[in-house]
C-alpha cells in the first residue's frame, strides 16, 4: 500500500506524493514499499524548495513525445506505443508518418 509519512499533512502534499509514487510503479515497475519511500523524500524535498511558492509544470514537450514515439516505432507496434503515450493509433499512425513532420511544419510556419 502506498503511503506517505512525511506528506500527509495537506492536500496538495498528499496528491504530489501520490502522483510521484504511481509513477515510480508504473513506469519504472518499483514495488510499492520502496516507491512509497523514494516519492516521501522527493515530495518533502519539493516542498521544501518551492514550497508557498508558485510552481508552474507545463505539460508534455509534444516534439520531444514525438521524436521519442518516431524511435520507439518498429512498423508494427503501434498499439503499444498508443498505449504507452496514451494517444491514438491512429495518432500514433500520423506521428510515424515521414511526411508528418513536414506538414505539421508548414502549417506551423507564419504566413
Amino acid at each position: 500500500m502506498i503511503r506517505s509519512f512525511f506528506n500527509s499533512d495537506t492536500e496538495t502534499a498528499q496528491e504530489l506524493f501520490h502522483i510521484v509514487a504511481s509513477t515510480l510503479v508504473t513506469r519504472l515497475n518499483m514495488d510499492e514499499e520502496a516507491a512509497s519511500k523514494l516519492a516521501d523524500e522527493i515530495t518533502a524535498g519539493i516542498r521544501h524548495d518551492v514550497g508557498g511558492g508558485p510552481l508552474y509544470i507545463p505539460g508534455p514537450n509534444r516534439a520531444m513525445r514525438n521524436e521519442m514515439i518516431r524511435d520507439e516505432f518498429r512498423d508494427n507496434n503501434h498499439e503499444d506505443l498508443a498505449k504507452k503515450h496514451e494517444l491514438s493509433v491512429r495518432q500514433i499512425e500520423r506521428i510515424v508518418r515521414p511526411d508528418y513532420i513536414d506538414q505539421l511544419a508548414a502549417r506551423c510556419a507564419p504566413k
